[in-house]
């Protein structure tokens, strides 16, 4: 049974207890009144927890269609330090940012800054390749895996 089945038959238990609590104002039974006005609110209450689930249902359905595309995608991704390459088709799209694809398996494009440094805006990192290294102020090495938070020239 899916959730949108859930909530009609729900509307309809809130609606009998309301078509019940009007039959029942005009006895004089203030129990009865009590217990069907206290149906009403937790029918209501699980009313607003299915709305609740259908929409993290429905977020949760969103990331695992992310996912799957993403599985399809990595099949397509070349690395070429420092950067990924998508080749889809026989085209090749890119540089997409090493950091984002490994941690989050998003595609972002970075911007090339200089001979093999790239620089991505989503996670504000340059990523230098081997070749990067003679162009830092000293001349050390950048390390691996070739990225720093702000590569200074």
């Amino acid at each position: 049974m899916d959730l949108a089945t859930v909530a009609a038959t729900l509307s309809g238990a809130i609606e009998a207890a309301k078509e019940i609590g009007s039959l029942t104002k005009g006895a004089k039974d203030h129990k009865l009144n009590e217990r069907v006005l206290d149906l009403q609110e937790r029918l209501i209450a699980v009313q607003g927890l299915v709305m609740e689930l259908s929409a993290e249902n429905d977020g949760l359905r969103r990331r695992v269609a992310e996912l799957e595309r993403a599985g399809e995608i990595a099949k397509e991704m070349v690395y070429e330090e420092p950067v990924y390459w998508r080749v889809h088709d026989g085209k090749r799209d890119g540089p997409f940012c090493r950091v984002c694809w490994e941690t989050e398996r998003r595609l972002l494009h970075t911007s090339k800054r200089r001979r093999d440094v790239y620089y991505c805006e989503k996670c504000s990192k340059e990523i230098a390749g081997p070749n990067a290294e003679s162009l830092m102020a000293g001349g050390g090495p950048i390390g691996n895996p070739h990225w720093s938070d702000k590569f200074q020239p």
